[in-house]
């Protein structure tokens, strides 16, 4: 009865690591080429920059060139669903 009981237990735990197996093969076959596919697109085009404001005083022809200091720089977010779904099962991976 005890062996029978071991034998099942072991049989539990094969099939366990047997699944976990068929897990990480399908993180490697569907995420791995996912993520090779997203290198491979291109990068989004940058946003034009802002046109520079120009003022002009001509008391005894003087020209002066006001430029404004371009606004700050923040973290652009993929705007691909795709991309956003990928990422989002990348960190879920981690």
């Amino acid at each position: 009865m005890l062996l029978l009981l071991l034998l099942l237990l072991l049989l539990l735990l094969l099939l366990l690591l047997l699944l976990l197996l068929l897990l990480l093969l399908l993180h490697i076959l569907v995420l791995v080429p996912l993520l090779v596919l997203l290198l491979l697109l291109p990068p989004p085009p940058p946003p034009p920059p802002p046109p520079p404001t120009t003022t002009t005083t001509t008391t005894t022809t003087t020209t002066t060139t006001t430029h404004h200091p371009p606004p700050p720089t923040t973290t652009t977010v993929p705007k691909n669903v795709f991309t956003q779904w990928l990422l989002l099962q990348l960190i879920a991976m981690i």
